[in-house]
């Protein structure tokens, strides 16, 4: 509430201090009111700036077009639209690749187990084949010789050694 003439005239008297007081109430007053009507008057401009910005600007010299609130939106949502597509595609794709990526590992997996023993029967049949070679005494073909021999020499026929091939064929005779 503000202050009337009267309640300050009957609050301080006519007294010295009151003549001081006086003026100084007004101007406070006058300044409280002024203060009051500013604000009073920029909510105008300002609802003003808030329609512009509603309505959007048309292209002037010099000055692009501003488009308004609703033509934004309108756009905010087509953009929304896409990223939501463009998510939902990813997504899929994500799934998609974890699915090939899971047959990948398997496939792995059942390739490492095959490789594993395949090396394990490559090792057998290379173990195999140095054994049918001549070594100078520790090889099956070395241990059938000395049989061999033994047996000839109790029986009392002479021995005859057969001949080496240095060079063997793979899968037996050329």
């Amino acid at each position: 509430m503000l202050l009337d003439a009267t309640v300050v005239n009957a609050a301080i008297g006519n007294t010295l201090i009151g003549d001081i007081v006086r003026p100084v109430v007004t101007v406070v007053l006058g300044g409280i009111l002024t203060a009051a009507c500013l604000k009073v008057l920029r909510r105008p401009r300002q609802i003003a700036h808030f329609l512009d910005d509603v309505r959007g600007e048309d292209a002037r010299p010099g000055v692009p077009p501003r488009p308004g609130l609703m033509e934004r939106v309108g756009t905010l949502e087509d953009v929304a639209k896409f990223n939501a597509t463009a998510v939902a595609e990813a997504h899929a794709a994500a799934a998609e690749a974890r699915t090939h990526a899971a047959a990948a590992k398997e496939a792995a997996e059942k390739n490492a187990v095959a490789n594993g023993a395949i090396a394990a029967q490559l090792e057998v049949i290379v173990q195999s084949v140095a054994q049918l070679q001549p070594n100078k005494g520790s090889t099956m073909f070395d241990r059938l010789g000395r049989i061999e021999k033994d047996t000839a020499t109790v029986v009392g026929r002479p021995v005859q050694a057969p001949p080496i091939d240095h060079h063997p064929h793979p899968g037996g005779t050329p």
